[in-house]
């Protein structure tokens, strides 16, 4: 494949940034999820394991870099195949719509993650309930330090 970015720019353009937003940069929606991740796994209470834990997201997070560059260096640089003389950009406004909205959601979501983070919240403090209780009722099981929260006075 490869040459397509000078042969549509425009949707070669909005490739690289829904690439990047998959690889968790900085400016787009899959930033605040990769930083939650990240901080749990630093954070979590199994002493032994959390620098596995956190090394290895780090680890899949540069995997997953370079994996998203060489995807961009393989479709958009490079020779263009003769095969894909025909195909032509998004040239009118009624077909950019569709990548602008994707573009929009993914910053929107990056500015406000909290219109996502607050409807997951209930399930997510069940799903935690569950495996506090579990682990209670487990033994073998060490002990859950509970997290400090701090509450606004105001």
């Amino acid at each position: 494949m490869g040459g397509l970015l000078r042969r549509m720019p425009f949707i070669g353009a909005v490739l690289v940034m829904a690439m990047m937003a998959g690889c968790g940069l900085p400016g787009f929606a899959n930033f605040a999820g990769e930083a939650l991740v990240l901080f749990g796994a630093w954070s979590s209470s199994l002493n032994k394991i959390q620098t596995i834990v956190a090394l290895a997201a780090w680890g899949a997070l540069v995997i997953g870099a370079v994996y998203m560059l060489r995807a961009i260096r393989n479709i958009l640089h490079g020779p263009m195949p003769e095969k894909w003389n025909d195909l032509v950009d998004a040239t009118s406004f009624w077909r950019k719509i569709p990548y602008a909205l994707l573009l929009a959601s993914l910053v929107l979501f990056w500015i406000f993650p909290r219109l996502l983070t607050d409807k997951i919240e209930p399930s997510a403090k069940l799903l935690l309930k569950a495996d506090v209780g579990a682990r209670e009722r487990t033994p073998s099981a060490r002990p859950v330090k509970p997290a400090a929260v701090k509450r606004s006075t105001r």
